[in-house]
């Protein structure tokens, strides 16, 4: 009754809202619908499937989804579990397309995008690639090692997000905590290390735009320093200027 992409949608959507608390049921009653539906579902369908849920991170945004291709994901997840090569056609933001040969370590849903992350015999160096600019995955007969010991791939993907480049590279100095911190500037958004001076940490991201910095600041509420770029600083004189002012109306 179900094709592979309304397949997928039943299970993710309740893999999705178990894990973020979305569902009222208990446990047992989201346990039970996932095996139902898992049960009739024809036997490559259902090992394909599993082998995205044995593999994929999750993390919670309200982002809408960007559509990606299901077969190009079940092949990179059952490779994945497999440990077994890919070679995927994939086109980057700037619009140029390449060849590689990927060895994926897991599949982690962010953002409303789907990302793979492993080893690209490209860059011969641990790479995050977006699942939806994937545009055809092969599996290969050969197979790699399993990923190291502890290796988590949301957090790579997160990290991997953080460090983007973009038109501007901003460090900034906090005296918060990391959870208070976090609140603002997010895993994925922003890397956030502690310094040699107690109680201060170090932001740092990367932005195309500059703007929408300085109210993160504000809503951070706590004391900073902006190291660059000093632009940025001017941004956060600007906005400074417009609450005092604001402060001061009466009329």
């Amino acid at each position: 009754m179900l094709t592979d992409d309304e397949a997928l949608a039943v299970l993710l959507g309740l893999l999705a809202g178990r894990r973020a608390g979305l569902l009222t049921t208990p446990a047992e009653a989201t346990e039970a619908a996932i095996a139902k539906v898992r049960r009739v579902l024809p036997v490559p369908v259902r090992q394909r499937l599993d082998a995205l849920i044995d593999t994929m991170g999750f993390t919670v945004d309200e982002r809408p989804a960007v559509s990606t291709g299901t077969d190009v994901l079940l092949t990179l997840a059952t490779a994945a579990r497999e440990t077994r090569s890919v070679l995927i056609a994939y086109t980057d933001r700037t619009g140029s397309s390449t060849e590689r040969t990927l060895d994926p370590y897991g599949v982690v849903s962010h953002a409303g995008r789907w990302y793979v992350t492993g080893a690209d015999s490209v860059s011969e160096q641990l790479r995050t690639f977006r699942v939806d600019r994937v545009d055809s995955a092969r599996p290969l007969p050969t197979r790699f090692a399993p990923a190291p010991e502890g290796f988590d791939p949301t957090a790579a993907v997160l990290s991997s997000l953080a460090g983007t480049p973009y038109a501007h590279r901003v460090r900034i100095r906090v005296q918060a905590t990391v959870d208070r911190t976090r609140t603002v500037f997010p895993p994925g958004l922003a890397t956030i290390d502690e310094l040699a001076e107690p109680g201060w940490l170090q932001v740092r991201l990367q932005a195309q735009e500059l703007t929408w910095i300085p109210r993160l600041l504000a809503n951070l509420d706590q004391p900073f320093v902006v190291d660059e770029p000093a632009d940025l600083r001017d941004l956060v004189r600007e906005l400074g200027t417009r609450l005092v002012a604001g402060a001061d109306r009466t009329v």
